[in-house]
């Protein structure tokens, strides 16, 4: 989660088309996601040890290394946010090798407002959740009630 700005998700995106992602823009400009784009692998090896991100969007297709290998680079900087791997076109072993890997989804262009039906876009600002502590309940009391002691008939009553 990106701490500095609690409005928005943060999503890093490192594809050598930025353009393919323009139909995020009505979210970018309501505030609800935050969009930093990479263009080379090698740019993202140094901006996930200086930034956060609730989403990296890595295509397979980059211009100095190959996405699933930057994607196993990144893997133990960037291990407990959601990946999802991009390409240009579907290939059956790529998309094998990215689940492998630890992807969250294999993805094929055009990009989709769908991809991220599963994130939790903010409609307003987001809360520290409050630690609730368990209720104790009260043990059944031996003391008689209201002045009256519970009265208990068994077989024995009747001899």
């Amino acid at each position: 989660m990106n701490h500095n700005d609690h409005h928005s998700t943060t999503v890093t995106v490192v594809d050598s088309h930025p353009h393919d992602y323009a139909l995020f823009d009505p979210l970018v400009d309501s505030g609800k996601l935050t969009l930093h784009f990479l263009t080379q692998g090698r740019l993202a090896l140094r901006w996930s040890q200086q930034q956060e991100a609730d989403l990296w969007m890595i295509n397979i297709q980059l211009v100095d290394i190959p996405g699933l290998d930057l994607f196993e680079m990144l893997a133990t900087t960037i291990e407990r946010v959601p990946v999802f791997i991009v390409t240009n076109s579907y290939c059956a072993e790529e998309e094998v090798r990215a689940l492998r890997l630890g992807a969250t989804k294999y993805l094929c262009k055009p990009a989709a407002i769908s991809w991220l039906a599963t994130l939790r876009l903010p409609t307003r600002p987001r809360r520290t959740a409050k630690v609730r502590r368990p209720v104790r309940q009260p043990r059944p009391s031996k003391v008689p009630v209201l002045g009256y002691k519970p009265v208990f008939y068994t077989a024995l009553d009747d001899m």
